[in-house]
């Protein structure tokens, strides 16, 4: 009866795996697929998330690369045909490597500390030391001169074609800042004649404004003393009235003064116009 039992629980175990499994790849199906009419329920969206955790944590862990040998290769030294040396016959390495050797990397580190890179100067080889080194390898010293004269003609021909391109530059250099300065000159001309037109222009107005002005002033001017004029011959009309009126009050008084004194029987007639009787 026990194995039985055991028997059931591991087929019941079995088949919920096989169910799970099943499960998950419908999720999957589901989680891929781009259909609107698939709708995940809670339990599915629940798995989904755990399940991009994990795949979140596989991501992230960190990927690391260790080095256990260091292959180092050695090549032959040869004639160059590099015209940029100063002088003498260049060098060069061939293609074809002459030694391999095979090193662990503690080693190689331990062998490299006394050994560190050197500097430019350094590599920098004179011409004498350029001709022992081939003629160590075995080279020819009569290939050798016949290399460095090449090389010396083709550093002639380099320098020549570096001092026309030089001229040819300096020309167009030349040609392209006169061109920019005739640009120049020829946008700043009509800057200038329509700055002149506008001055021109504002003269004017400043000009015809002045007239304007100075008119009105006079024509103010004008009217002030006509209004003077005015008033002055209003003022000397005012004195005339002023001073004239007394006189004719005077003589009117002494004249009826002089009608009554003549009143009597020995008096003689007297006119109104004020003037007196002449005698026979």
């Amino acid at each position: 009866m026990p194995t039985t039992n055991n028997k059931k629980s591991m087929a019941t175990v079995g088949v919920l795996h096989e169910a799970s499994q099943q499960e998950l790849s419908k999720m999957k199906i589901r989680s891929c697929s781009t259909s609107i009419m698939i709708v995940r329920t809670n339990d599915e969206s629940l798995k989904l998330k755990s399940l991009r955790h994990s795949c979140q944590k596989r991501g992230q862990s960190k990927v690391s690369v260790a080095f256990a040998t260091v292959e180092i290769q050695e090549y032959p030294i040869t004639l160059g045909d590099n015209p940029s040396v100063s002088s003498g016959p260049p060098l060069t390495v061939s293609w074809v490597p002459s030694e391999k050797t095979m090193y662990s990397v503690e080693k190689y580190e331990g062998l490299r500390e006394s050994k560190r890179r050197r500097s430019g100067s350094q590599l920098i080889l004179k011409p004498s030391e350029r001709w022992l080194r081939l003629l160590r390898v075995g080279i020819n010293p009569v290939k050798i001169d016949e290399r460095a004269e090449l090389v010396a003609k083709e550093r002639e021909r380099r320098l020549k074609s570096l001092t026309m391109m030089s001229f040819i530059t300096f020309d167009l250099q030349a040609r392209m800042e006169m061109i920019r300065r005739g640009v120049k000159n020829v946008i700043m001309r009509r800057r200038k004649e329509s700055q002149r037109q506008w001055l021109q222009k504002a003269l004017e107005m400043d000009r015809d404004a002045f007239k304007q002005r100075s008119a009105a002033l006079l024509y103010e001017c004008e009217d002030q003393k006509k209004n003077e004029m005015f008033n002055c011959n209003v003022d000397i009309k005012k004195v005339n009235d002023h001073l004239t009126c007394p006189l004719m009050q005077m003589t009117n008084v002494g004249l009826s003064t002089l009608q009554v004194e003549a009143t009597g029987d020995n008096a003689t007639p007297i006119s109104m116009s004020g003037s007196l009787p002449r005698t026979r």
